[in-house]
């Protein structure tokens, strides 16, 4: 008995390390819960694993992982509601809490359910909620069995630390998603601004140069990404320009509000010159250093331009 505990237990932080590899490598998604799923099965034995998740208006649960089971018993379940009386996962769901059903054929949570179960020879069915660190429930991790019957301790120790697998590749795609989305509003807001916004990295290389910026200084992005801030500066004021900003870079100040500008003008690719305002800001994120900004609004053709300051804070590569 102590070299079968053993193996097992050997077993079970190999198939643990694999999964936290995928879920370090970034691997998507479904490949992640499609393997926890398979390990479940292959450490608890004689079980069918399903993993639903949350849907976006979380109502109902959607499709994550089931190797094992019948798809045409996966797709009948694919949707289904959140509520009291949602078989065992919708229940577990919705209680927030686990939920054993040992007789499928006879409890009155599977009642919506039964004959999509009973017809594909399932008995029993073990759900669980996944949780994130917030004590969100964003999906369920289910045992099904084909014979009624609770779980041993075992399986209940299995499942305890297959949920928070799951719940770990699950927030960590969350997450990235989330930052992805949040990215392409913010790229896409630099673009339809009016003003022109240019973001320049610690050693004032330009890194970003918006649709705004175009307009203004008559250069397209591929034109100056990569290139000295100077080139968008008469000479005169190029050096102190540089001067300037090397010296907040050094400073103790870790932000400083819109209301520290200095007037500067800026260069068109034709040459000609506009008055402008600059203004800098950085901000401490360890080691992620966050860029300079030099934002100004084109001239009106009747009458001398009036500056204006943008903000907004983008990461540079140290």
């Amino acid at each position: 008995m102590d070299v079968t505990q053993r193996k097992r237990t050997e077993a079970l932080v190999a198939g643990e390390n694999r999964l936290l590899e995928m879920i370090a490598r970034g691997d998507a998604l479904a490949p992640i819960l499609n393997a926890l799923c398979q390990f479940g099965e292959e450490i608890c034995g004689n079980s069918l694993v399903s993993i639903l998740l949350v849907s976006p208006d979380r109502k109902s649960l959607r499709h994550g992982a089931a190797p094992s089971l019948p798809k045409s018993y996966t797709e009948a379940i694919n949707g289904g509601l959140i509520g009291p009386r949602a078989g065992s996962c919708g229940t577990a769901a919705y209680r927030r809490e686990p939920v054993i059903v040992s007789d499928i054929a006879t409890d009155p949570l599977w009642e919506q359910y039964r004959h999509l179960a009973m017809a594909h020879g399932l008995s029993a069915c073990w759900s669980t909620p996944i949780f994130s660190t917030t004590r969100e429930v964003m999906g369920t991790f289910a045992l099904y069995c084909r014979q009624p019957g609770n779980p041993t301790p075992q399986q209940q120790n299995v499942i305890q630390q297959m949920t928070h697998l799951a719940a770990v590749a699950i927030e960590r795609t969350r997450a990235e998603e989330a930052l992805r989305r949040s990215e392409t509003r913010f790229e896409g807001i630099l673009e339809i601004a009016e003003d022109a916004i240019i973001s320049v990295d610690s050693s004032q290389s330009i890194v970003l140069f918006n649709h705004g910026a175009e307009k203004v200084f008559g250069y397209v992005a591929a034109d100056v990404i990569g290139k000295p801030l100077d080139l968008l500066l008469p000479q005169r004021f190029a050096q102190a320009h540089r001067g300037h900003i090397e010296a907040f870079a050094k400073s103790s100040d870790v932000s400083r509000s819109m209301g520290q500008r200095r007037e500067v003008f800026g260069r068109r690719k034709g040459g000609s010159e506009f008055p402008a305002e600059a203004s800098i800001s950085k901000l401490d994120l360890g080691n992620e250093v966050v860029s300079p900004l030099f934002c100004a609004i084109s001239p009106n053709a009747n009458a001398r331009p009036k500056p204006c300051a943008c903000r907004s804070i983008l990461r540079a590569a140290n």
